[in-house]
């Protein structure tokens, strides 16, 4: 339903790759045939530490090779630490988000970045990350 109402576009299933078993992969194979790419979560739990974030980025895209290693990766990132971290809830200092969207720029296809429009409307403290995406844009080619 949804490839007809949007043809061409891109689907697939949110946060299944990096968050399943191995024993699952069998089940994710058969669900691969109706994704035109993986979209895993890499929401920042792990706070500033940026190899920590990284292995988990790594381990992702691990599984979804394992899963179909021809499908297109597009990782979700959310400019905000993820809840109930020691960070919660709070915008990622533009240094970091930076980091993560050149180290995803280097491993994947690309990436969704997902925020809230209040998270667009907050005072000039917490635009940092527009500012760094603005900024990361500008200097790497996208589509």
């Amino acid at each position: 339903m949804a490839r007809q109402a949007a043809p061409g576009r891109k689907f697939g299933f949110y946060g299944l790759n990096g968050h399943t078993q191995k024993r699952y992969y069998p089940l994710a194979r058969k669900l691969a045939v109706y994704e035109a790419a993986f979209f895993p979560s890499l929401y920042t739990r792990h706070g500033t530490d940026n190899k920590a974030w990284t292995k988990v980025l790594k381990n992702a895209i691990a599984q979804a090779r394992a899963v179909d290693p021809k499908k297109p990766i597009y990782i979700y990132m959310w400019p905000r630490y993820h809840k109930n971290t020691p960070h919660s809830m709070k915008f990622i200092p533009a240094k970091q988000w930076t980091y993560q969207l050149t180290t995803a720029y280097k491993l994947v296809d690309g990436v969704v970045i997902w925020a809230q429009s209040k998270d667009i409307q907050v005072p000039e403290n917490g635009m940092e990350w527009v500012h760094a995406t603005r900024n990361f844009m500008k200097t790497h080619p996208h589509e």
